[in-house]
């Protein structure tokens, strides 16, 4: 049973979280033998949403954290790569 107040889907009746209110991807690229190349991470079969398809690593920021130590956290997470953000936009 679900907590009194856990908003769920109205279609599957899964508890649904809050959503973040905001979200980071990180670009990183390097020069290859024909080029510039990006990394790209793809989504687990069983991810329940975009399962399988292709994306930039990136995470929802937590509560109190910076949007550069968001996007260090989703390149270990998903890649298992240390980086350093060099630029950031907004």
């Amino acid at each position: 049973p679900l907590a009194a107040g856990v908003p769920v889907c109205p279609e599957c009746r899964a508890s649904v979280a809050p959503r973040a209110t905001s979200t980071v991807s990180g670009i990183l690229v390097r020069q290859g033998g024909s080029g510039a190349e990006a990394l790209l991470v793809r989504r687990l079969p069983t991810a329940s949403h975009g399962a399988g398809l292709w994306r930039l690593p990136g995470k929802a920021v937590e509560r109190g954290e910076d949007a550069r130590d968001a996007v260090v956290r989703a390149f270990a997470e998903q890649a298992g790569l240390g980086v350093e953000v060099v630029t950031a936009w907004e």
